[in-house]
């Protein structure tokens, strides 16, 4: 019987060793960006952090870098303490972190147990949907991802001077272990922009598709729409000119200006949305 692990929300995890390949002298070794070996005297232990803030945020956002903010210690665990992330929403923290013995954090997954498929933007229902009607259980699953937030960025989190091939690879089959002590359905790795780091015999890959609009330099928006088809120009011109016969009017305002009744406004629009598609606003 699998054990049900997400009605254990006090639930502690004890510390596991990820054991990398030990030099002629028995000293556990890793390679640099760079190509020079960081010699790790102690070994290397895995934990599950069932909150954020059980790590310091200086430690994690050095894993993240600057440039991919919804990783960020400042944007998870704020979601964490809102609940935005928790039994309510179906997003139950359980990242997993790569530390020395000292206390040196290594690696992290951004990671989460999963009881439904709400936020994620991959829209796996059908296979929920499979599971159930051979008598398989599809949640809990364990996710690695960005929450709420389709955007292609690092899922396998490494200290710099760590980052290695090898490293990558140890760091995955932990999860893949992980996944299978929490004896869930599968381990899914979203939206992430390294396809080629996440290669592993007991993973497949699963191809979805975008669309992004790019600004080529246009001077202005009719250098855009001069590209497209004649019908096509004719439909957005048209769409265009009714929202602007409508009376509608388009103001930027940056967010340290927006008064508290505009955003109580926009809080109503957000929660609006859901309802009218019979889902719940998490955020």
């Amino acid at each position: 019987m699998r054990k049900n692990i997400l009605k254990d929300w006090n639930h502690t995890d004890g510390d596991s060793t990820l054991a990398f390949g030990a030099d002629e002298h028995g000293a556990h070794q890793l390679r640099a960006k760079d190509g020079t070996p960081e010699t790790m005297p102690e070994p290397i232990r895995s934990r599950i952090l069932w909150k954020l803030d059980e790590i310091d945020p200086k430690s994690w956002n050095l894993l993240t870098g600057s440039e991919y903010p919804f990783l960020r210690h400042e944007f998870l665990s704020n979601l964490e303490r809102q609940g935005c992330l928790g039994r309510r929403t179906g997003w139950k923290p359980a990242h997993l972190v790569f530390e020395t013995v000292l206390g040196e954090l290594i690696a992290g997954l951004p990671m989460y147990l999963k009881s439904n498929s709400f936020g994620e933007f991959v829209f796996d229902w059908s296979w929920a949907d499979a599971y159930h009607r051979h008598g398989l259980e599809y949640y809990p699953k364990l996710v690695v991802a960005a929450p709420f937030t389709p955007a292609t960025g690092p899922r396998i989190l490494i200290a710099e001077k760590y980052r290695s091939g090898e490293t990558r690879q140890k760091v995955l089959e932990a999860a893949i272990e992980t996944a299978r002590r929490f004896e869930v359905s599968g381990l899914h790795l979203l939206f992430s922009n390294q396809p080629s780091d996440l290669e592993h015999a007991d993973l497949l890959r699963r191809a979805g598709c975008q669309f992004h609009w790019t600004n080529r330099d246009y001077a202005e928006f009719g250098d855009f729409t001069d590209l497209l088809t004649a019908k096509k120009r004719k439909l957005i011109k048209r769409e265009r000119r009714l929202i602007a016969e409508s009376g509608v009017e388009l103001e930027r305002i940056p967010g340290n200006e927006v008064s508290a009744r505009q955003w109580d406004e926009f809080f109503t629009h957000y929660q609006s949305t859901f309802h009218q598609y019979g889902n719940f606003a998490a955020l």
